[in-house]
């Protein structure tokens, strides 16, 4: 037997495809990995599966359970096919049930019963699929071709992208100015607001100074702005107090008018600062709870300062962080502590953004040209994540391809440092800081998707030996 066995290079084939199947259906369940840590969020998450069963991509559920089980099922072949569906349904119903725990994505009790159709029409229609890949199996190489161009496409679509866009930029002037709870009452804040303000412009220090553009309250006075802007807030079912708006779990103070002058203005600076003088009830606020805000209920914003827990979180509208500005949220944790009053002050460009709590700089965070900016796809944090769902299956088809390990070396090298270079050339363009650290990581990545291919080599010409060591 040569290198170039058909059943050896059939059966790695097939197994690189169902592993390739496998990473991105958990990377796109489980992204952006924030997983719950209370039970009782647990519990919560579970009733929701069930309560809301369905959504509008339900049938696209079913694809990749029909795809796993052709693909299994060949890499399996002398494993019954209802025993291979039974083994993916379970892989996939643990999948659904890990996605439960899962921070912002929402696990479905209809997104399992699609699966499992899914894995019956596999089941049903395996004999056809089998006499398709038979006759692909000898394009295979040609095929690999076509799918390494296709995935160097996306990495360097996605490198490219992570450059772009972390400016102050479409900004909706419609969009109504309020502090505290989303009118829709989803996001609640409890506490006291003494002093609020948002400014056109960025600082520099924890002490403002003039504003052309400013809308500015002292709430201890009443709903009058002393910025710049005449902007006047109406309230719900609260009322200023000595000590400022004492506002409940769902309620909130809003503009009698869109916020067009503010959003405007800032969108002209091409930067935002806002000042707030608060008291928290309590630390357990989560959502995050909206402090100041000009958005249009959950789902699309301008600007909002919140709370999460301890932290303080601010989302700004940009290109890259999309309508809603969640994409790449600003977050300092230890900013809170229940009752007791905080100063704090935040100044962002959409891409750069400074915090000061009580004249403290409690750090800047930066989305631009960052190792965790070009490699995110869906949401915050877990870049090495991205990285290998991007650059190690670059690896995996690279040994598919070569037919030496030098060559796999050199398709694979161009595959990872075209996407790479894509990235430090868009950079150096801009004049932005060179992500140097991500291109290395996508040469880590590409080594561990090659070391796998390399295994499945063995694990697949292992099988064969064994197999004709049986027929011997």
């Amino acid at each position: 037997m040569t290198d170039a066995d058909p059943s050896r290079d059939s059966r790695a084939d097939v197994l690189v495809a169902l592993v390739l199947l496998a990473v991105g259906v958990v990377f796109v369940t489980l992204y952006p990995f924030g997983f719950v840590r209370t039970q009782e969020k647990f519990v919560e998450q579970l009733g929701h599966a069930v309560s809301d069963p369905f959504d509008l991509l339900l049938p696209l559920h079913a694809l990749p359970a029909v795809l796993a089980v052709w693909l299994a099922r060949a890499a399996m072949p002398k494993r019954k096919t209802v025993l291979v569906a039974v083994g993916v349904a379970a892989f996939l119903l643990v999948l659904e049930g890990v996605q439960v725990a899962v921070r912002y994505r929402h696990a479905r009790l209809g997104d399992v019963l699609v699966q499992w159709l899914g894995l019956g029409i596999g089941v049903w229609t395996y004999p056809i699929a089998a006499r398709v890949l038979g006759l692909l199996g000898g394009y295979a190489r040609a095929i690999w071709v076509l799918v390494l161009i296709g995935w160097m496409a996306l990495s360097a679509s996605v490198v490219v992208r992570g450059q772009l866009g972390h400016n102050i930029a479409g900004w909706d002037e419609s969009f109504p100015f309020m502090l505290g709870d989303e009118y829709q009452g989803q996001r609640p804040w409890s506490g006291v607001i003494h002093r609020a303000g948002i400014y056109a412009g960025a600082t520099d220090r924890p002490e403002l100074g003039e504003f052309a553009h400013s809308m500015v309250y002292d709430l201890s006075k009443g709903p009058e702005s002393i910025g710049t802007i005449g902007f006047d807030l109406r309230t719900k079912n609260i009322v200023y107090s000595e000590a400022g708006l004492d506002l409940d779990a769902g309620t909130y103070a809003q503009g009698t008018r869109p916020a067009s002058e503010i959003s405007g203005a800032i969108q002209n600076a091409g930067a935002a600062t806002i000042e707030l003088v608060c008291t928290p009830a309590a630390t357990e606020q989560t959502g995050p709870a909206r402090i100041l805000t000009l958005s249009k209920g959950l789902d699309v914003r301008n600007i909002t300062a919140a709370q999460e827990g301890d932290a303080f979180v601010l989302r700004v509208r940009t290109p890259r962080s999309g309508a809603n500005g969640s994409t790449f949220p600003s977050v300092w944790p230890g900013v809170f502590r229940a009752g007791e009053r905080v100063s704090i002050v935040v100044t962002t460009t959409g891409g750069r953004s400074r915090l000061w709590v009580n004249g403290e700089d409690f750090g800047e965070r930066e989305h631009i040209s960052q190792l965790g900016d070009w490699l995110k796809i869906r949401s915050a944090g877990k870049s090495w994540i991205a990285g290998l769902v991007l650059f190690a299956p670059l690896g995996l088809i690279a040994m598919r391809i070569g037919r030496s390990p030098m060559m796999q070396g050199v398709v694979g090298g161009i595959a990872c440092g075209l996407p790479a270079a894509a990235a430090l050339g868009t950079a150096q363009w801009m004049g932005l800081t060179l992500p140097i650290g991500a291109a290395a990581l996508a040469v880590v990545c590409l080594a561990v998707g090659m070391i796998a291919g390399w295994a499945i080599n063995r694990f697949t010409s292992g099988g064969v030996h064994r197999a004709e060591s049986s027929r011997q």
